[in-house]
């Protein structure tokens, strides 16, 4: 099964220049996958995250402060945390969350200098596939996609699958996962496709899967067509390289209209509809609109 290391990608990791004052608010994520060193004061918000992977340990020159909701991940038995200042937790809470086996689970923090106040930790069974970060990028029909990984357990594949409008869904390829895995692994790869909407599949070897988040192509050479009414006229506004099939149909489905337009704007002439709702399909985009 896949997990996400935090609700957002990588904000800032071992390769970012740190302010002085580093404010993790909600939404925002610090990724250590090396052994690092910062010299900062630290305060995690409410939906904030650090997330130490890949037996890393971070280590911080000056004082840290956790409020309620933050939280700070150690997603394998060895990361750890060290400070060397203040430290202060939320009251009553398991700021500190260890994925690994209670068995082999311990206090991920050493406060070197300093005083602490409220830090707690517990541990959580390891998660199966643990995702830090999914990108795509378009150029022309190539999409590229790329996906890292902190860990692997029982990983057979992932399958890169598109669509054109977020609800019928094909495979474009299938990547053989890891396995078993506890280092940070990079996928990429490159996919022709004039999909706008992405998602990874990620399969068990016993049959289980799960999907990752939807993203949305930026750049596309294909955008979505906006329909309007523009006086006596219908206005579809499509930047498309290749020709556009433009196909309108009644609310019976009986066809009414077709033709091809290459281009980013084109009109038809209303004066051949009569008064009702049409639809008017542009390649695999279907729009409705009603005309007076």
């Amino acid at each position: 099964m896949i997990s996400y290391v935090s609700n957002s990608q990588c904000d800032y990791d071992v390769s970012s220049s740190i302010p002085s004052t580093l404010v993790l608010n909600n939404g925002d994520t610090l990724c250590i996958t090396s052994d690092y060193s910062m010299t900062a004061t630290v305060l995690v918000n409410s939906g904030g995250v650090i997330s130490i992977s890949n037996n890393s340990e971070l280590d911080i020159n000056g004082s840290m402060t956790v409020q309620p909701g933050g939280k700070i991940e150690f997603l394998d038995c060895s990361s750890n945390l060290k400070v060397y200042g203040n430290y202060t937790g939320p009251y009553n809470q398991c700021e500190m969350i260890v994925y690994c086996e209670s068995a082999n689970a311990a206090d991920p923090l050493t406060l070197v200098s300093g005083s602490k106040i409220w830090n707690n930790w517990c541990d959580l069974a390891p998660l199966p596939v643990e995702l830090i970060s999914f990108n795509i990028n378009r150029e022309e029909s190539r999409v590229y996609l790329s996906w890292v990984t902190a860990s692997e357990i029982n990983n057979d594949y992932f399958e890169i699958q598109s669509s054109m409008d977020g609800i019928v869904w094909k495979v474009e390829k299938i990547v053989i996962g890891s396995g078993n895995s506890t280092d940070v692994i990079y996928y990429s790869d490159v996919v022709y496709s004039d999909g706008v909407y992405f998602k990874l599949k990620q399969v068990d070897f016993d049959g289980k899967y799960e999907y990752s988040k939807i993203l949305v192509t930026s750049k596309n050479r294909r955008t979505i067509p906006i329909v309007s009414l523009n006086q006596n006229n219908v206005l579809i506004q499509y930047s498309s390289k290749e020709p556009a099939m433009v196909s309108i149909f009644d609310i019976q489905g009986r066809s009414i209209y077709t033709n091809s337009y290459i281009g980013d704007v084109f009109t038809v002439s209303t004066s051949v509809f009569s008064t009702g709702w049409y639809i008017i399909k542009v390649n695999d985009f279907n729009n409705k609109i009603y005309i007076k």
